[in-house]
């Protein structure tokens, strides 16, 4: 059978109607690779300059007494941390010792040179993300401060100081008055804490809503206060102190107060992000 010329016109453009879709599937799939794989590179990017701008930070603070002070070691740690969490690197700095920055630096640095397309994006995400920020930066010196500011936790100064005192006949008014004096000086060391748990909520208070922002600093608050009152209670031993017309019970009960609030409160924000302390 010979087919006509109008039958091969139309089994022409069936077969070009074909090829086109063919390449515009082709070209679709190819297409969506690319944006992939350009989002996976742009993510790494973002993440290494994030690390890269952290370590020229650091020494350059090295520089100025060749180790890094105390305020700037916190900020170097908690950001540190972060980069490490949001990466899934094991690297994490404790303390402020050369070998301890050094080792993990180098760690997290491998960590973040490894990383796939698909993990540099769920890195970026894990950076930006509330729960992350918060374990990673606030968590664990927040439950820190917590514990010691807790009367009847071991090793709170108050506490340490009432157990030593239980029997005052025992030792002279002078030495009670030292001992006093010794452990408001421990307590007030806290207060630094305090200090920078408040820059630190400042600094990451866009990675929550304004609520959340309100109850971190309700909760540091509450804490400064309870410690503020332990060392009321405490001024009421040493030889000379100023009588406000309160009592040790109700600085004691103030302190209590004011600690089991932040410590409700810390419970009910940890329970909303989802995430849980560990004692270590």
């Amino acid at each position: 059978m010979r087919i006509t010329k109008k039958a091969l016109v139309l089994l022409l453009a069936a077969i070009l109607l074909i090829g086109l879709v063919g390449c515009n599937a082709s070209s679709s799939a190819v297409n969506k690779e690319y944006q992939e794989t350009n989002k996976g590179e742009n993510a790494k990017k973002y993440i290494k300059g994030k690390f890269t701008a952290l370590i020229s930070k650091m020494n350059k603070d090295q520089e100025k007494q060749g180790y890094l002070s105390s305020e700037d070691f916190a900020a170097f740690k908690s950001e540190f941390n972060l980069i490490a969490n949001a990466s899934k690197s094991s690297a994490e700095v404790d303390f402020n010792g050369a070998d301890n920055i050094n080792d993990n630096v180098a760690l997290l640095k491998e960590d973040i040179n490894s990383l796939g397309g698909k993990a540099a994006v769920k890195a970026v995400n894990r950076y930006k993300s509330k729960d992350v920020v918060y374990e990673s930066t606030i968590m664990k010196p927040l439950n820190h401060l917590m514990q010691t500011s807790d009367v009847y936790y071991d090793y709170n100064s108050l506490n340490m100081f009432k157990k030593d005192h239980s029997d005052s006949s025992v030792v002279s008014m002078e030495k009670v008055g030292k001992d006093a004096a010794s452990s408001i000086n421990s307590i007030e060391l806290s207060y630094k804490s305090v200090d920078t748990l408040k820059a630190e909520i400042k600094k990451r208070e866009n990675n929550f809503n304004a609520e959340e922002v309100d109850m971190l600093n309700s909760i540091v608050q509450n804490l400064y206060s309870s410690l503020q009152n332990q060392v009321a209670v405490l001024n009421h031993f040493q030889e000379v102190y100023v009588d406000d017309g309160t009592t040790v019970e109700d600085k004691i009960n103030a302190a209590v107060t004011d600690f089991n609030d932040s410590r409700k409160e810390l419970s009910e924000f940890e329970e909303s992000l989802g995430v849980e302390y560990q004692e270590e």
